[in-house]
């Protein structure tokens, strides 16, 4: 008994009607007995965008019918912009992916259809996966008190009971989760420790993704973690001309244990394509030891506070931080003088989204806390 399950990093397509992953990658996603993707994004419609802080994004609609075609078997939808077009854009994700025959997991219009884990068998090997996400804007969590559709909360205690409960029903379970520090190498502590916490309920592998880079992976107690697999394809503006060299995972499952195989690709013209191991401007051996480099996860905190925690609190006021450029000094005091009625809204929604959101929480108290000892 044993199955080989892929699973492939962030999608957003708004740029493509027709396919964006090459022939090549095609053939190797068709080849596994279960190929997953994780869905950014709802896709496009005539609906009104959900009150956040942060781009509102959403993909052509026919990037489920490309991913099915692709080979893709289930969608990951617990994520930081699923919600980005409140209940509508969700629901018309959920019937498209229905209607081009994928599953899904990880977000839905309730409580219980978000939290729904998914049990598949292949060769007479049942497999469970769990799908949720670090908490921001569509999250069902503890402070959502009227909500009732969303994505599933990667901190819930639902998600450790489904977990708990799934290992007399399941040979292997595999938890994908959204969560961590975008576009930095490196894995919070935090993080680390949950992903671990989760092995330790009953997880058989974790995946993570939303840094958008490849981070290290490590094998805990016979079960890997992959910190982050990037992206596969993500065409945004800010995104619009990376390479987006990245890497999924083949999962080989059998009973006894989990081994697991990388596929390398990157973005060109539009389109993913594979990559030779040789051309991969990253490895793992560097990336692995960054996992344990007290120094290189300290530089790590400090720096994502100095430049951009620290900044996110300040410009809820609309504060003057020393090092603003002339450029930013500007802006500040144009927006305070002129934009007041808009400024408060967004301040409310800027405070709730760093009181909410665990890395921006966890990144602030650490790098305080870690400076302060530098004083003294």
């Amino acid at each position: 008994m044993k199955a080989n399950i892929l699973i492939v990093g962030d999608i957003v397509n708004t740029r493509n009607s027709n396919s964006f992953i090459d022939i090549e990658l095609q053939e190797i996603i068709k080849e596994q007995d279960f190929s997953i993707c994780n869905f950014e994004a709802p896709i496009e419609g005539d609906y009104a965008k959900f009150q956040k802080v942060g781009l509102n994004i959403s993909q052509k609609k026919e990037t489920t019918q490309i991913l099915k075609k692709s080979g893709f078997d289930m969608l990951l939808l617990a994520n930081n912009h699923m919600y980005d077009y409140g209940h509508e854009g969700l629901e018309s994700t959920l019937s498209s992916a229905k209607e081009h025959q994928l599953d899904v997991i990880g977000a839905g219009e309730s409580y219980s259809e978000a939290y729904k884990p998914m049990i598949k068998e292949f060769n007479g090997l049942k497999i469970g996966f769990v799908n949720a996400s670090e908490a921001q804007f569509g999250a069902l969590d503890e402070s959502n008190l009227y909500q009732s559709s969303g994505y599933a909360w990667v901190n819930h205690p639902l998600i450790d009971e489904t977990i708990i409960e799934l290992k007399d029903k399941v040979d292997k379970i595999i938890v994908c989760i959204h969560a961590g520090l975008e576009n930095y190498p490196i894995p919070l502590t935090q993080w680390k420790a949950r992903y671990r916490n989760l092995c330790d309920l009953g997880a058989d592998a974790i995946i993570g993704s939303h840094p958008h880079v490849p981070q290290g992976f490590e094998i805990y107690k016979k079960k890997p973690i992959f910190y982050s697999i990037g992206n596969f394809y993500f065409d945004t503006a800010s995104f619009a001309n990376s390479a987006d060299h990245s890497f999924s995972v083949i999962l080989k499952i059998t009973k006894e244990k989990i081994l697991f195989d990388f596929i390398y690709h990157y973005k060109l013209d539009g389109e993913v394509k594979l990559s030779n191991k040789i051309d991969v401007p990253f490895n793992f051996k560097d990336l692995n030891k960054q996992l344990e480099n007290d120094i290189e996860i300290e530089k790590m905190y400090i720096d994502a506070y100095r430049n951009i925690t620290r900044r996110m609190f300040a410009s809820i006021y609309n504060s003057y931080l020393p090092g603003d450029t002339l450029l930013q000094f500007i802006k500040k005091t144009i927006l305070k003088f002129i934009y007041l009625s808009k400024l408060k809204i967004r301040r409310e929604f800027l405070l709730q989204h760093l009181c909410r959101n665990e890395t921006y929480r966890w990144v602030t108290v650490t790098a305080i806390e870690l400076l302060n000892r530098k004083k003294h």
